[in-house]
């Protein structure tokens, strides 16, 4: 039971393992050196030196010798191992393997796959990358719910372009130009972003996404990066009606003084779109175009 337990433990080690017994013969291997090494059933019991002696520099096979012989460990010497599909950079450590009465019964080399290591260490680099780059994309734009689903599951996003239906809504402020005629850019900033400040607001909560703002406009979606078919188009709807209401209402928090009579106009549509980074090398942005943000538009105009 022991010995199952054991082989378990070994079978499942990341690094790779080799014994030999005390005459310099391959006694042992777990499932990594036979994956990585190349090393089969047929190869126990034949000398160490004429399974891997083909692969490795002969002063490492001297150098195992000696510590068979003189029952001294010998660690983190580094070497390749030569394939024909590619060579391996690795880190050796062996050592004695005694038996119940402390007698040498042969050698335990614990091999470390550092090309498997780096490689590993690159693909978890890029996937944070990846992680990182998301974030900093949709987290000024989308609730922190909807950016955690994301960076979880970055597969939800295609960067480079994908085929999805959304709902688009396009919102204006009726009366700007001639609101903006005379006045001082200070002034319309400041009404521009209280507003702005409290749309984006609504639209994030129903879980919609800014995409851009156009003057005095604002573009947003739904469906796009995370899509509910069956919700999407509902909430883009409930969100436009909050918008209204919030125009309407006597306690909004901007369209003071001068700027009290400005209203809102929106135009939305619901249909195909083409989601993706659009840009250049130098800046780019997470954004949808087609046909169905075109007819979105020209309803709010």
């Amino acid at each position: 039971e022991l010995e199952r337990y054991q082989a378990g433990i070994f079978a499942s080690m990341t690094n790779l393992l080799l014994t030999t017994d005390e005459g310099g013969r391959l006694r042992y291997y777990n499932r990594m050196a036979a994956e990585r090494l190349g090393i089969q059933e047929t190869d126990l019991g034949k000398p160490l030196a004429e399974v891997v002696g083909r692969s490795v520099d002969r002063r490492l096979l001297r150098a195992l010798e000696r510590v068979a012989s003189e029952g001294r460990e010998l660690l983190g010497v580094e070497g390749i191992y030569r394939l024909a599909d590619g060579d391996i950079d690795f880190s050796l450590n062996a050592s004695p393997l005694r038996g119940p009465r402390g007698r040498r019964e042969g050698l335990t080399l614990l091999i470390t796959d550092q090309s498997r290591e780096r490689e590993l260490a690159g693909q978890a680099e890029q996937a944070s990358e990846e992680r990182r780059l998301i974030k900093d994309m949709f987290s000024r734009y989308l609730s922190a719910e909807i950016v955690s689903h994301l960076v979880e599951s970055p597969q939800l996003v295609r960067l480079g372009g994908d085929k999805r239906e959304a709902t688009i809504l396009f919102a204006d402020i009726r009366g700007y130009t001639a609101f903006a005629e005379g006045k001082d850019p200070e002034l319309i900033i400041e009404v521009l972003n209280q507003y702005f400040s409290e749309a984006v607001e609504v639209v994030i909560r129903h879980r919609g996404f800014i995409d851009k703002f156009i003057g005095d406009a604002i573009m947003a979606f739904w469906g796009v990066p995370l899509q509910s078919v069956d919700d999407d188009a509902r909430r883009a709807v409930t969100a436009a009606l909050e918008i209204q209401r919030m125009v309407a209402s006597r306690d909004r928090k901007f369209f003071h003084q001068s700027a009290s009579r400005l209203k809102i106009g929106i135009g939305m549509h619901t249909g195909p779109i083409v989601a993706g980074n659009l840009g250049s090398v130098r800046r780019m942005n997470y954004t949808v175009i087609g046909d169905t943000v075109n007819v979105a538009s020209r309803l709010e105009d």
